[in-house]
């Protein structure tokens, strides 16, 4: 093929390409709503959490993780990088308990919690923090809220 027609062949298929970018729209996201907490969680040294009911309702991606949440909280701090950061919105699995290595929420002494479980201990993943641990607190104020799941 001569040169010249692969020249004006090549311009053709990119005008189509670019009339069909236009016209065809991108699909639209499904959109689902899931509650969310007034308060933020920490990942750093802690944060006022409330056991009232002090949420409000918020529009996020509708994908598997976000079907399986129960709620999902906003982040403060830096304690958690660099898997999470200050103002990411985590989704949670309520639950009682987590298994050692997961990340989960905790709630001690009234302060909320992002966190890797340890065992005895709550571990930040971001080394420049000192871990929680539990032997420093009453036992009947330290508890698990949840299961993070997953990041909107």
């Amino acid at each position: 093929m001569p040169e010249k027609e692969k020249i004006r062949l090549v311009s053709r298929a990119e005008a189509i390409a670019d009339i069909y970018s236009e016209v065809v729209p991108e699909p639209a996201t499904t959109m689902l709503v899931i509650k969310h907490s007034m308060y933020k969680v920490s990942a750093g040294t802690g944060e006022r959490l409330s056991d009232s009911d002090d949420w409000d309702k918020i529009e996020i991606p509708d994908t598997p993780e976000a079907r399986r949440a129960d709620f999902c909280l906003t982040i403060y701090g830096n304690s958690m990088e660099p898997v999470y950061y200050d103002g990411d919105i985590v989704l949670v699995k309520q639950q009682n308990a987590v298994e050692r290595g997961q990340i989960g929420i905790f709630v001690i002494e009234g302060c909320g919690y992002i966190k890797k479980f340890g065992g005895d201990r709550l571990i930040s993943l971001n080394d420049q923090y000192d871990d929680i641990m539990f032997a420093d607190y009453d036992p009947d104020d330290i508890r698990c809220s949840g299961l993070v799941i997953g990041r909107v």
